[in-house]
């Protein structure tokens, strides 16, 4: 079974890697639903 980083232990979607990759890589900013950092409104 492939690691995941989900708490449900589900495999990663794309969104879910880009929002671990950024937790990991020390952002604490916002995050969207899409796993991106959302740009100014």
């Amino acid at each position: 079974m492939a690691q995941t980083r989900r708490w449900d232990g589900e495999p990663e979607t794309e969104a879910d890697k880009r929002f671990f990759d950024l937790r990991d890589s020390g952002y604490t900013g916002p995050i969207d639903q899409d796993g991106n950092i959302p740009g100014p409104s």
